[in-house]
C-alpha cells in the first residue's frame, strides 16, 4: 500500500511543473486583451512549438523547433482567439497518431497561410499523411 502511494505522489509531482504552466496560461489569457491587433503569426506559433515540446518528446512527435522566414506575417486579430485556434489544430495532429509534425507559413495575395502537416507510419511501405490548413 505504502509503495501504492508513494508511487502516485511521484506521478502527481512529475505533472505539478506541466500544471503549474497551464495555470499561468490560463491567467495570462484571462488578463490578455481580448481586442483585435495586429499579430506575427510565426512568433505565435513559435511561442506554441516551444510550449509544446515536452508534450511532443513523450509521444515521440517530432516536431518543428522554429518557424522562420523574410518579413513579418501580420494579421490582424485577437491573439488569444488565434492561439487557441492553432493549438486546437496542433493538437489534433498529434491525436492523430503522426510521428511528423511539419508546419509551414507563407504569404499568398495578402493573406497569410499555415499549413500544419503530420505523417505516420502504418506499416514499412505505407505512409500516411495528413495536412490541416488555414488561409
Amino acid at each position: 500500500f505504502v509503495q501504492a502511494v508513494v508511487s502516485e505522489l511521484r506521478a502527481v509531482a512529475g505533472e505539478s511543473p506541466r500544471a503549474q504552466t497551464l495555470a499561468d496560461r490560463l491567467l495570462a489569457m484571462a488578463r490578455a486583451d481580448a481586442e483585435a491587433q495586429a499579430i506575427d503569426v510565426r512568433d505565435l506559433l513559435n511561442d506554441l512549438f516551444e510550449r509544446r515540446q515536452p508534450r511532443w518528446l513523450e509521444l515521440q512527435i517530432e516536431g518543428p523547433q522554429r518557424l522562420a522566414g523574410p518579413g513579418v506575417l501580420e494579421v490582424f486579430g485577437s491573439r488569444l482567439q488565434l492561439e487557441q485556434v492553432f493549438g486546437l489544430l496542433l493538437e489534433c495532429a498529434e491525436d492523430a497518431g503522426g510521428s511528423l509534425l511539419e508546419v509551414s507559413t507563407e504569404l499568398q495575395s495578402r493573406r497569410v497561410r499555415v499549413d500544419i502537416r503530420f505523417r505516420s507510419k502504418l506499416k514499412a511501405a505505407e505512409l500516411r499523411d495528413g495536412r490541416f490548413g488555414l488561409a
